[in-house]
């Protein structure tokens, strides 16, 4: 995503910005494995 907006727009993406999108990635990651670690869990308690 951020190579093509590189090509897109022929500059690189402020530093500050690259810094905010790694951090809500991480987030983005995490909750996605607390989600899916939570309802394997809650399946095998209440199976």
């Amino acid at each position: 995503m951020f190579l093509l907006y590189e090509v897109v727009t022929r500059r690189k993406p402020n530093e500050k910005f690259m810094e905010y999108a790694q951090i809500a990635g991480m987030i983005f990651l995490f909750g996605l494995l607390i989600y899916v670690n939570g309802n394997d869990l809650f399946k095998a308690i209440f199976r």
